[in-house]
């Protein structure tokens, strides 16, 4: 979608993508310099530095709030904070099992949004054939249904006794 891409001499960068990585890798690097140790107080911050970008981009994601690069510009750079620290916390232990639940959330909820956009999708591109009130989640109106005494589905003893 062109709104959410930036245009560097008619290379098309996805804006949240020019924000995050230099962000991530810059922080990263800096972690790595300092030889920070793998855990710090600010560690118990990471969730909530994660919600807003996530919440946003879900909700977008979901059609409940329209796109807005300002919000892109304001959530994106908490996500990149915090993802320097968790692939930094990777990096001095694997297995750390705090950053390891912070990003299965987050693949879960992304999971999720991709599960919900795909399920509403296949719902939207039914063909004609198959499109059915049941399936589309909403009843047909009253005048569209049919009652099963409706002159066309009497019998023809039926038809001549009436």
């Amino acid at each position: 979608m062109p709104e959410r891409c930036i245009n560097l001499g008619g290379l098309h960068l996805c804006r949240r993508c020019s924000l995050l990585w230099p962000i991530t890798y810059l922080l990263l690097a800096l972690q790595a310099l300092l030889s920070s140790s793998g855990s710090s107080p600010m560690d118990l911050a990471l969730p909530l530095l994660l919600a807003p970008p996530l919440g946003e981009y879900v909700l977008v994601a979901l059609d409940r709030l329209h796109y807005s690069a300002r919000r892109v510009w304001l959530f994106t750079p908490l996500a990149g904070m915090a993802l320097a620290r968790l692939l930094y916390r990777h990096m001095v232990s694997p297995w750390d099992a705090w950053a390891w639940s912070i990003l299965a959330t987050g693949a879960v909820v992304a999971l999720w949004v991709t599960w919900h956009q795909h399920k509403k999708k296949v719902r939207l591109e039914l063909p004609p054939q198959l499109s059915h009130p049941l399936l589309q989640g909403h009843d047909s109106s009253p005048t569209e249904k049919r009652s099963y005494h409706s002159s066309e589905n009497q019998s023809e003893s039926e038809k001549l006794s009436s």
